[in-house]
């Protein structure tokens, strides 16, 4: 039972709002076109930061697989390759008739199963391409032709980008990387065209379609002018409504010192911009009108007031009719087109066969195919064939700083002496820890007798990290001869198992959930949310040292391993697993990332490894 439920999410609300605080004092101070310049190049750095991309492109290799005539215009079916052997499907609409480069749309599709064959997405870049427009739209990995883990696996859409995310995550990477790096490869091709003027290509998109629109328009100048719709609104709005996003929708450390969402639009200025949700959208659309007021005052201070346009959809998220002919007007009046600003009468969706550009559906297929899986095994196998081991006091410094945690151990923490806790003739004396402002842990000792309502004199101590649950899961466990017993519940985990975020699993392992969603807050934040778990385990140690505790060894099972293994190396303590932790290079290569993504720092196999830190505590 998550007695204390709550105290996980408000921790976070808490940050954000503070966070929300610290910008709009940021934004208040902009008020002259110097300042609104600065503030615009400070963000577009802070974007730009958080994405490692290739530090070389490969060929192109691009081909058509494949041409459909339409009444008014013809696609044509694109491979290309982002990265060596890894292909990319896209249509390429073609307007009949054109007699110079004509103005383009790049389309990134949002969370469809079908991808560039979803009905809205057809509807949209065929009445762009009878409006004059060529249009190329592309396929994310986990959807359409691009499954990386096949139909029958059900892993596809959002589970295959935040699986494969938490994957990418210790070597420093994000789907949102990968993404972004494919419609920039997707851009290159563009400008091969002969039929494209290559100083206007717009972005457009849809929910994941709508974060990827903004991504790009911030970190690539070659686009000319966006339109994000159902993705804008504010980082604190999500939070607040306990909305977990998808691994693409969390540009690491965007959130710092004021960050925002609309920073991703502020980054692009002063292009034209145009901001569209719904009425009823779980994207909040207060937040909408927000991002919208905060990009519009940039825009204003810079002269450009009149390139920020707004609208709102009548319906729920999705990409209506509303919002696309308010899209074909703004790109018309900015693109110099005189086109019906309406949707043609000639849209008529295709059968998603007939779009195809491989032979059976399926990249997976194609000869020569590279896999996710198979580009992540050669990147873990080069980091870990290029990792240097480090002095056991250099990398527990480097470890300390990758989870964000301070040089010095933290200092005992203020705590409460509350209930205890009968279970069926074991007793459990509680305690609550408040191991940084506006978090609350509770820890445990396990006693065959009453119980205590004070931390009695300790000697030697074993502390239990828990796989799930202190309490329950220490009930079973016998306490070495002559030691106390504690256990803790780290934050996420036992009587601090939130007990809202999309209640309609309680799922910890899940890749979609509430424990993701807390870990990607922190990857927002650049405060991980794993070090926040060993600065609580940090936190028992202080206290358990105050009272007497000379020796301490951290006893633990299941995820609970990991915390406890840095803690362990972290504080010098010993270390007693119930079962060797696998190595997180394992984890990386495992299709389906075992480990959950709020147990893995970002980067981490480029410092180390749990055998590694085993060993360095054993010794």
């Amino acid at each position: 039972m998550a007695v204390f439920g709550d105290v996980v999410q408000e921790y976070y609300v808490n940050k954000f709002r503070k966070n929300a605080a610290v910008r709009q004092r940021r934004l208040r101070s902009l008020d002259c076109k110097a300042a609104a310049e600065q503030y615009v190049e400070e963000v577009k750095t802070r974007v730009r930061r958080a994405y490692d991309f290739p530090r070389e492109k490969c060929p192109l290799d691009a081909k058509i697989a494949g041409t459909v005539v339409c009444p008014g215009f013809r696609i044509e079916k694109i491979i290309y390759f982002s990265r060596p052997g890894f292909p990319v499907t896209g249509n390429l609409y073609i307007p009949d008739g054109l007699t110079a480069p004509a103005p383009a749309v790049l389309f990134v599709c949002g969370h469809s199963l079908d991808g560039k064959a979803a009905d809205a997405y057809q509807r949209a870049m065929q009445s762009f391409a009878l409006q004059g427009y060529v249009v190329f739209g592309i396929e994310p990995f986990g959807q359409g032709e691009r499954l990386q883990y096949g139909k029958e696996s059900g892993v596809m859409v959002c589970s295959e980008h935040n699986i494969v995310s938490r994957r990418l995550l210790p070597l420093g990477e994000t789907t949102g990387t990968w993404r972004i790096w494919d419609a920039i490869r997707g851009i290159d091709y563009m400008l091969t065209r002969k039929e494209i003027d290559g100083k206007r290509i717009a972005v457009n998109g849809n929910s994941g379609g709508g974060t990827m629109t903004s991504l790009i328009f911030a970190v690539e100048d070659r686009v000319c002018m966006a339109s994000p719709n159902c993705y804008i609104t504010s980082w604190l709005r999500n939070v607040e409504n306990e909305l977990p996003v998808d691994a693409e929708q969390i540009p690491a450390g965007c959130a710092v010192d004021g960050g925002e969402m609309a920073d991703l639009l502020i980054a692009g200025a002063p292009r034209p911009v145009l901001i569209q949700g719904q009425k009823n959208d779980f994207f909040d659309l207060r937040g909408t009108r927000e991002a919208y007021l905060q990009v519009k005052k940039v825009y204003e201070l810079l002269g450009y007031g009149d390139r920020v346009g707004y609208f709102n959809g009548p319906q729920g998220h999705g990409y209506s009719i509303h919002l696309r002919e308010n899209c074909y007007r703004f790109f018309n009046k900015f693109m110099g087109i005189s086109g019906t600003d309406g949707e043609p009468a000639a849209v008529s969706p295709l059968p998603e066969k007939e779009l195809y550009c491989t032979a059976e559906g399926s990249v997976l297929t194609m000869p020569g195919n590279r896999t996710v899986h198979e580009i992540i095994a050669e990147k873990v196998a080069e980091t870990v064939r290029s990792r240097k081991a480090l002095p056991p006091e250099e990398l527990r410094e480097k470890l300390a700083c990758l989870l964000g945690i301070p040089a010095a151990l933290p200092l005992p923490p203020y705590y409460r002496q509350l209930r205890i806790k009968d279970m069926g003739g074991v007793f459990m004396s509680r305690y609550l820890l408040e191991t940084e402002p506006d978090m609350r842990v509770p820890m445990f000792l396990r006693d065959e007798k009453d119980g205590f309502y004070h931390i009695p004199e300790l000697d030697e101590v074993e502390l239990y990290v828990p796989h799930q649950d202190a309490k329950s899961e220490m009930k079973s466990l016998t306490p070495a001869p002559g030691k106390r017993l504690f256990g803790i519940d780290y934050r996420g985990v036992g009587e601090t198992c939130p007990d809202g975020c999309d209640q309609h699993s309680r799922e910890f392992f899940a890749p979609y959930l509430y424990d993701y969603h807390y870990a990607s807050l922190g990857l927002l934040l650049g405060e991980p949310y794993i070090g926040g778990r060993v600065l609580d385990i940090l936190s028992a140690i202080s206290l358990l040292k105050q009272h007497g505790a000379k020796k301490i060894v951290l006893r633990c099972s299941g995820i609970g391993r990991v915390p406890a293994l840095f803690a362990a190396f972290i504080a010098g303590a010993g270390y007693a697993p119930d079962r060797p932790l696998e190595n997180c290079a394992a984890a990386s290569l495992d299709k389906m990332g075992p480990l959950p993504q709020s147990m893995l720092p970002a980067g981490f196999l480029k410092l180390t490894d749990f055998d590694e830190l085993a060993k360095l505590v054993a010794d």
